[in-house]
């Protein structure tokens, strides 16, 4: 009897160790917002570089307000996306992954 005891015990170890690791191996869910938000950014950048790049004359100032305001409405749309997940690190190492210490 205390062989399945110790049988029944080590299942129930492993089963809460793997349900505890399990979330902290498989890290963060990527971000679904991703390719609208590098969307938005490219059009945002050929916006700014097309309001930079237009030339001081009268045809040019007719055109100014409609390319400032795409320009604020796609500023406007990646500021109503929710913020991107910041990349995950890699663990510190521990302590005795950098023995020996390194020199001065």
């Amino acid at each position: 009897m205390s062989v399945l005891s110790l049988i029944l015990l080590i299942l129930i170890v492993g089963a809460a160790l793997w349900l505890v690791l399990e979330p902290l191996r498989s890290g963060q869910p990527s971000d679904p917002d991703a390719p609208k938000r590098e969307q938005l950014r490219a059009e945002q950048a050929r916006l700014y570089a097309e309001l930079a790049a237009l030339p001081a004359d009268p045809d040019s100032d007719r055109r100014r307000p409609d390319l400032e305001r795409r320009a604020a409405l796609t500023l406007r749309a990646l500021d109503a996306l929710p913020p991107s997940r910041a990349p995950r690190r890699a663990p510190a190492p521990w302590p005795w992954e950098r023995w020996p210490p390194p020199s001065p």
